[in-house]
């Protein structure tokens, strides 16, 4: 019994109209903080534009976060892995033709020589039609398999 199975396991469901449950929430959640400072402050104080924009500034990031992506990617993984390379990892190490110094190893000393070993590793042989039994097993052509022993 053969099953289809999805080709893009990878998207996000749509819950309402183009917006995915994340995207949902991220919107709902930002732009909710928003409003709600806008109710506290409206009460207290008269607003000018500067102050209105100010207080957008919590919705404005939640609607990037829920639909920008930068090289394929949603904005907060994009900045994570931004960090992760600025912080975590170490620079790249550029090959200079005729200058600067090696890098060297702390850890291997330069001054021994490798020393040579009699055993070399022992590789299996493996016959042309034993390689192409495994093939027809891997592609479940089981008309061209051998009888079972």
């Amino acid at each position: 019994m053969r099953y289809r199975v999805p080709q893009n396991v990878q998207r996000e469901d749509k819950i309402v109209w183009i917006l995915s449950l994340r995207q949902l929430i991220l919107v709902m959640c930002g732009c909710g903080f928003s409003y709600w400072l806008y109710l506290q402050l409206a009460e207290s104080f008269i607003l000018t534009e500067i102050e209105l924009a100010l207080i957008a500034i919590p919705g404005i990031l939640s609607i990037m976060f829920a639909f920008l992506t930068i090289k394929g990617m949603a904005l907060h993984e994009f900045l994570l892995i931004l960090i992760e390379q600025s912080f975590y990892r170490s620079p790249r190490r550029m090959w200079q033709a005729h200058g600067g110094e090696p890098f060297m190893s702390m850890t291997r000393d330069y001054g021994q020589k490798a020393q040579k070993t009699d055993n070399p590793v022992a590789r299996p042989a493996y016959s042309r039609r034993r390689v192409e039994d495994l093939a027809a097993l891997l592609d479940g052509d089981s008309a061209s398999l051998p009888p079972a022993a």
